[in-house]
């Protein structure tokens, strides 16, 4: 009985759309963490925030919250079972992206994202979900 209910559970885990993720799918993010730095060291937190992204071979392409995409985020770096004919054991496409003043990195759902202006620094941390 053991047995068949460990089977279950990881059967139903392999079904669910966050195993078939990969090139062309749109991620759903909410910001856990998301904070700017001044030039003169002050720290702003900001509440949480939601937006999307879809994942192209070439690009990352944001819609929603308060991500300025009027620059490119251009693929720098993927692994995919879809892209590299392998398979990847958490069905993700993990990949980095950035633009000439921006940087992210996804890694198993979790987005970090970096920015640098003119007179600030800002950062945040999101976890992201197959948007449906």
């Amino acid at each position: 009985m053991k047995t068949f209910l460990i089977m279950h559970a990881l059967l139903i885990t392999l079904a669910t759309p966050l195993t078939w993720a990969g090139i062309g799918d749109v991620y759903y993010c909410h910001t856990i963490t998301h904070v700017t730095i001044t030039k003169d060291g002050e720290v702003s937190r900001y509440k949480g925030d939601t937006f999307k992204f879809k994942l192209t071979q070439e690009e990352i392409k944001f819609a929603g919250g308060f991500i300025d995409n009027t620059l490119p985020y251009k693929i720098t770096s993927i692994q995919s079972s879809e892209l590299k004919g392998s398979e990847n054991i958490n069905g993700w496409a993990d990949f980095s992206a950035e633009t000439d003043y921006s940087r992210l990195i996804f890694d198993n759902g979790t987005l970090y994202w970096s920015t640098l202006g003119v007179s600030s620094v800002g950062s945040f941390v999101a976890k992201c979900e197959i948007f449906d």
